[in-house]
């Protein structure tokens, strides 16, 4: 059909007869289309198309929906943005490495070697087999004269095409830069904030046992100007056993909250964590004298609840290399499509598989409710359903509040997303988290829908990785 004119908003639509995924981008070219919608399986059926250089050659810049699933998204985006494979994938990203080590770890057990976080890192800058010269900033930062003597020669040996550059005030965009700070990480934070990187920004902090909360703050504060904002993620390793088990000059915590029974090093111990995590007030939760795996348990989600303050969703995936050893790499973003293809992966990785049933809750929800709220009837279900399976599928990891893109596209505006929380708070299905965000509550969708609630995530451990 021939586009019409929307006057008011000065707009134009297309409407074509059926769709074709053969003819779906000339149709876009044609009509000059700088947003399209789709439902369903749509974008599934263009990703599955052979790849065509002139899928790029388009004036899309947005793309409204529902349907389009989590693992597809990003090569979904890969194709249809930044340029596209035509243009290198020219948009801005950066990688910021604090505490980036040697760049490469050797496992005497295995007799092998592998990369490490920064060595990764430079693999995706230098040798991406997808793309020639991606827009790709990566900032590395270690401070220890061995580390870095070490790290320039893994970047000497592995990446020759690397431009090592020791001043980040020259920082020149040059495809083949590596910027290495040598500076503590305090320092080195305000020097990367003065870099003025754009893009979409990554930081991997991989401190030899945990950093202070005050620098990961000042990244944020840095990062991000509006509350939840996306474009910036963290990537936090945590070695959390330690803090019980000790390791080198670090005495484990004491097992009880009573400070005249601590020692001069449980003292210096527990100074570290109250660094850590920003204030002293975990002390009754975490200084017991219990279980190790409730003490691991409970720093954990102490550690989490810190960081949820910035983030909306707070990962934390644990790892365990070695027999009693259990470590945490603490995943934060506000992007929902992106926490959930993290969870999914690790869910996928590790023997935590969680595929609820959407007919069978549906059909408890319905017959629970359909005397009281409005069911519209056919393949159509209620605002109160669409935002509860939302929340219950993306969010069982995240918190969520009036202003997630998501919840107002389900429930069609901010005002009926705000009615629709609190109709799910009377019934008990969520509940306020703080004064504006809010959680699930297992218990009454396990007693009400007979979902269960996910169980916690198992370790990743050394023989996942052993053929």
């Amino acid at each position: 059909m021939p586009s019409k004119e929307i006057s008011k908003i000065f707009a134009a639509a297309a409407i074509g007869r059926k769709f074709s995924v053969t003819r779906f981008w000339d149709e876009i070219r044609k009509y000059n289309a700088t947003a399209f919608s789709y439902i369903g399986e749509i974008c599934h059926y263009l990703m599955n198309q052979p790849f065509n250089p002139d899928d790029s050659k388009n004036s899309v810049k947005t793309v409204i929906g529902n349907g389009l699933r989590p693992e597809i998204w990003i090569d979904f985006k890969k194709r249809l943005t930044s340029g596209g494979k035509r243009a290198n994938y020219s948009w801005e990203t950066s990688i910021v490495e604090i505490n980036a080590a040697t760049g490469e770890i050797y496992i005497p057990e295995r007799n092998y070697t592998i990369l490490g976080s920064a060595g990764t890192a430079l693999q995706l800058k230098f040798y991406n087999e997808e793309v020639k010269n991606p827009n790709l900033n990566l900032i590395l930062v270690e401070n220890d004269d061995d580390c870095v003597y070490h790290l320039k020669n893994v970047i000497e040996r592995k990446f020759p095409r690397a431009t090592i550059n020791d001043d980040p005030s020259c920082l020149d965009r040059n495809v083949n830069q590596c910027v290495l700070i040598r500076r503590d990480v305090n320092e080195a934070v305000r020097a990367v904030n003065d870099l003025n990187i754009g893009g979409r920004t990554i930081y991997f902090f991989d401190p030899l046992l945990a950093i202070e909360i005050v620098p990961i703050k000042e990244v944020y504060n840095n990062r991000v100007k509006s509350p939840f904002n996306i474009g910036t993620e963290f990537s936090i390793f945590f070695f959390t056993s330690d803090w019980f088990l000790g390791r080198d000059d670090l005495a484990p915590l004491p097992l009880s909250s009573d400070f005249s029974s601590w020692s001069d090093t449980q003292r210096v111990t527990i100074n570290a964590l109250s660094n850590v995590l920003g204030d002293d007030l975990w002390y009754d939760n975490i200084l017991i004298g219990d279980k190790i795996e409730r003490r691991i348990d409970n720093l954990t989600e102490e550690y989490q609840n810190r960081l949820y303050e910035l983030f909306r969703f707070v990962i934390p995936m644990p790892f365990a290399p070695k027999k009693d050893q259990v470590y945490h790499l603490f995943f934060c973003s506000n992007y929902h499509e992106g926490a959930k293809i993290i969870t999914n992966f690790y869910s996928n990785e590790t023997d935590n598989k969680w595929k609820p049933n959407n007919m069978l809750h549906y059909k408890k929800f319905k017959e629970l409710y359909e005397n009281t709220i409005f069911f519209p009837g056919g393949s159509s279900r209620p605002n109160e359903w669409k935002v509860l399976w939302r929340i219950v599928t993306y969010y069982r990891l995240g918190k969520f509040d009036k202003l997630c893109g998501d919840l107002i596209e389900i429930a069609q505006s901010e005002s009926r997303l705000l009615k629709t929380i609190d109709w799910l708070k009377s019934e008990g299905y969520v509940k306020n988290y703080s004064t504006t965000r809010f959680e699930l509550n297992w218990e009454p969708i396990t007693n009400n829908l007979g979902l269960e609630q996910p169980p916690p995530f198992e370790p990743l451990r050394d023989t996942d990785f052993i053929d």
